[in-house]
């Protein structure tokens, strides 16, 4: 008798999983390794909050592992060849990508947005609501 994917995925363990998510492997890669669907895969990962937690976290790991195949696909580029440039400069391009969308506060675009946990938005009180009601209504500051 054959197991079950989540019994399957039980016997492999959170862990095992993660180092692969970890290494960059897709999801779709574990999952056909596995022979099993993606989606019991996806399920699996949804059903337990440690889990999910535990997956997201190595997806964010593996953006490291991205950044790393932007460079060596660089690298190992054929000086002599454009054609061979421009395709790495292409992969690079997406692994880098793919790395910012798996950790975009490590590698993505640095824009502050304001009421974040670093940058809270503050309010100063300049008159009180009255006062200040009286001079929109007037139209312009006295």
């Amino acid at each position: 008798m054959s197991l079950t994917p989540a019994k399957k995925l039980d016997s492999i363990g959170i862990e095992a999983i993660c180092d692969r998510i970890t290494a960059g492997e897709s999801q779709q890669s574990i999952a056909n390794g596995l022979a099993i669907a993606e989606a019991s895969l996806r399920q699996w990962l949804a059903a337990d909050p440690s889990r999910s937690a535990r997956a997201r976290a190595a997806r964010s790991e593996s953006a490291r592992h991205w950044d790393d195949q932007a460079e060596k696909v660089l690298i190992g580029a054929d000086e002599s060849s454009p054609g061979s440039i421009s395709i790495a400069r292409e992969l690079a391009h997406h692994y880098r990508w793919r790395a910012k969308c798996y950790a975009p506060k490590d590698y993505g675009d640095k824009t502050v947005i304001m009421g974040d946990e670093t940058s809270p938005v503050t309010v100063k009180l300049m008159a009180d609501a009255d006062e200040l009601l009286k001079k929109l209504q007037k139209g312009g500051d006295d």
